[in-house]
């Protein structure tokens, strides 16, 4: 704080010697609406940084769903996996609905604003 306070001090004492008191003074007003611009930028990116978190944790859960159909013993043999009708019925279930809704989740960036 003492650092920003000598700091805005040597600024205000340099423009002096370079610029009336009207120049200051509107210096001093663009300024602050600069920074409440970055004000409201930081609080959009913040925004849409959990909203992205949001939408990738869910990915990655829907893929997690997957995941453990190939990690388990339950796929140790491909025909034998797609040979058991109930195996064939989620494989076909995992197709028209989880690859559907990871297709949704994955594109639904443009629907953030």
């Amino acid at each position: 704080m003492l650092l920003s306070s000598m700091l805005y001090g040597l600024l205000l004492s340099s423009l002096r010697h370079h610029c009336s008191a009207e120049d200051v003074f509107a210096s001093s007003a663009h300024l602050r609406i600069v920074a409440e611009g970055e004000r409201q930028m930081m609080h959009t990116l913040k925004e849409y940084v959990s909203f992205e978190q949001g939408r990738l944790s869910k990915i990655t859960s829907l893929i997690a769903d997957i995941d453990d159909v190939y990690n388990g013993s339950r796929f140790s043999n491909v025909e034998e996996y797609v040979g058991n009708p109930i195996n064939a019925f989620h494989l076909i279930k995992r197709f028209s609905t989880l690859w559907r809704d990871i297709w949704q989740v994955a594109s639904n960036f443009r629907h953030y604003e």
